[in-house]
């Protein structure tokens, strides 16, 4: 399950940032992390 979840925030990323680069994923794999990881505008947001 972990692989399927990291390969879908690859696509997210790849459709939010254009970016398809390799990127270290840490478990456990929380709801938190993955929107984090997917670079969604709002996400984006709230980090900087």
């Amino acid at each position: 399950v972990f692989y399927a979840i990291k390969d879908a925030v690859t696509a997210a990323r790849s459709q939010n940032l254009g970016q398809t680069s390799y990127f270290e994923m840490r478990m456990p794999a929380t709801s938190e992390r993955i929107r984090m990881y997917c670079a969604d505008p709002l996400a984006s947001q709230a980090v900087s």
